[in-house]
Formats: structure tokens, sequence, C-alpha cells
């Protein structure tokens, strides 16, 4: 669980995908001080001075949004009065929350029976892929992935979560990626764009009071 005041944009989602590069063993965990070392000042006070200079972010491809899910807001007692509709059967605001989400649940779980039916049938007739991930366990590294039976170059999954990978024959580290504009340059290119729409939608006409 993350907890925090604020979050930036698909924040959470960058910090899995590098957490899972960490895990299956593609990246170290020195990795992510590294992406952390955006600032030269900053760079120089820090406990690892090797750690390279990370001023723009490097492509990569953010991990899937589910599970990820805002579960809570704190308040002080003093900022907020909660309302409730409370148990109210009468007129069935207190049981529609309950119905909708014991229907969706419901749903849920006869798809995910149908789900594993499904998947066992196909494992009679396909293979499932070889394991690569983590290299912890199996000793593997990006330069020694086994050819298949076949000859055909091993072919990486690097999971995002929620099932879901992202594949390809070479795996090409992070901090040799091509690298985004600096966040200076990208916020000037988003001032004299978009941004000087928003602020003339916010502008009233001159002449007009």
């Amino acid at each position: 669980d993350l907890v925090g005041s604020a979050f930036l944009y698909h924040q959470v989602r960058h910090i899995m995908a590098v957490l899972f590069l960490v895990g299956t063993g593609l990246e170290q965990p020195s990795i992510v001080s590294a992406l952390m070392n955006v600032c030269q000042a900053e760079s120089n006070t820090l406990p690892e001075p090797q750690l390279p200079l990370v001023d723009r972010k490097p492509e990569y491809q953010m991990a899937d949004a589910l599970p990820l899910m805002l579960w809570d807001c704190a308040y002080a007692d003093s900022d907020v009065i909660w309302q409730s509709d409370g148990n109210n059967a009468e007129n069935g605001t207190g049981s529609d929350l309950y119905h909708q989400l014991h229907s969706i649940h419901q749903r849920s779980v006869i798809h995910t029976v149908l789900d594993e039916h499904f998947f066992a049938a196909a494992t009679q007739y396909h293979s499932p892929p070889p394991q690569y991930f983590p290299f912890s366990q199996t000793g593997l590294t990006p330069h020694t992935l086994p050819y298949s039976n076949l000859g055909r170059e091993p072919v990486l999954g690097v999971p995002l979560g929620a099932g879901t990978y992202k594949r390809g024959a070479k795996y090409t580290p992070l901090l040799e990626r091509k690298r985004l504009d600096h966040v200076d340059v990208a916020n000037e290119r988003w001032r004299i764009g978009r941004g000087s729409k928003y602020s003339k939608q916010k502008t009233p006409d001159d002449g007009i009071e």
C-alpha cells in the first residue's frame, strides 16, 4: 500500500513498472536510486556518488492499471462533515449500493470459474511458455536465455501486472534507452500549446467587465 499527501499523474504505475523490472532481475535495485538522481546538486550529496545523473526519463511502458485503486482518503474531523443515507430500506437508497456490488461480485465469480475451465482446457493442447523469471531463481541472465527446440530466439515476457506482458526478443537496460525531453522543455511546450488555450479561456475578453 502506498500512502501520500498527493500523487503525480501515473506515478504509482511508473513505480510498479520499475519494481517489476527489479523483481525479474532485468534491473538491479540501484536503478531506483539512479532514476531519482535527477539533479546535479542533489547528486553530489547522495551516499552513492557513482550513480549516473538521470535528468530525463527513459522510455518504458508503465504497469497495468489493475488493481490500482484509490482506496481511502483521510481528513481531519474538523475539515469535513460526513453525510450518509444510512440503511433506508423504504426508498431503496440504503440497499442499492449493496445490490450493485453484490451483482458485480457474483458476475466476477462466474467469469472466474468459466475462465478457469477454459484455461484448463487450453493447457491440454498448449504447453506453457518457458519461465525465465525471476533470474535470482532460474540463474539466467538476458545473455544466457536458452533457444527453443526449433532454434528460435527466446522471447522475453516482461510483466506489467494484471496478467499483461511486454514481449520482445531483446531487453535494453533502462539507462541505455532513449530519453524523453527534459521536464522544463516539456512544460514549456505545454505552456505555449495547450496551456495557452487554457489561459485564454480563463482570461476575460478585453473591454468586458
